[in-house]
């Protein structure tokens, strides 16, 4: 298999940091955590449901009706990922940038990118959203600004926010 541009790269001080020995007290090791992917199907607007949230890392599961889109944002304290799970979106960025994702697809946002979407398929666009912390505020990782550098609350019509409509009790991730 041949490396890309796209590929994430291990260098080597990282290697070595993962050869170090480490003292471990089995007692004080925190345990793993298990949750499911859930989040309600909607005919109107967009959902999310955040099964996880640490310190530096949280989960969110988001639903967006056919249609359904943001506005042209970006989170200048947080790395994050989208992988679709269903469903299709076109990403844009400020420079023209535009791509299509598809199902198992996913995008990579380092803090300060600027992107929006809109969910191209019949079918819900269901989003695994993983966010990290970075930088030197993190007090609020979540923190989007506009291209004018001026805060963008997701619950505006700035953000282009709309009246939820659900698909009845329709769930993602249950089995029917």
């Amino acid at each position: 298999m041949s490396s890309t541009a796209e590929d994430i790269h291990v260098t080597s001080a990282s290697l070595a940091r993962r050869q170090e020995k480490m003292e471990i007290d089995l007692d004080a090791a925190p345990k793993p955590i298990f949750y499911k992917l859930r989040v309600p199907l909607v005919k109107q607007g967009r959902t999310v449901d955040a099964p996880l949230a640490e310190e530096n890392m949280w989960i969110k599961v988001k639903s967006y009706a056919s249609g359904g889109e943001n506005a042209l944002h970006m989170h200048p304290y947080q790395d994050h990922t989208f992988i679709l799970l269903q469903g299709a979106a076109k990403f844009h960025g400020p420079r023209g940038e535009e791509r299509v994702l598809n199902k198992y697809e996913a995008i990579f946002l380092p803090a300060g990118s600027f992107y929006c979407f809109e969910a191209m398929s019949e079918e819900n666009l269901i989003l695994l959203r993983i966010g990290t912390k970075t930088g030197e505020r993190s007090d609020n990782p979540n923190y989007r600004v506009n291209l004018e550098g001026e805060y963008m609350d997701p619950k505006s019509t700035a953000n282009k926010d709309v009246e939820i409509i659900y698909d009845g009790d329709k769930v993602f991730g249950e089995t029917p």
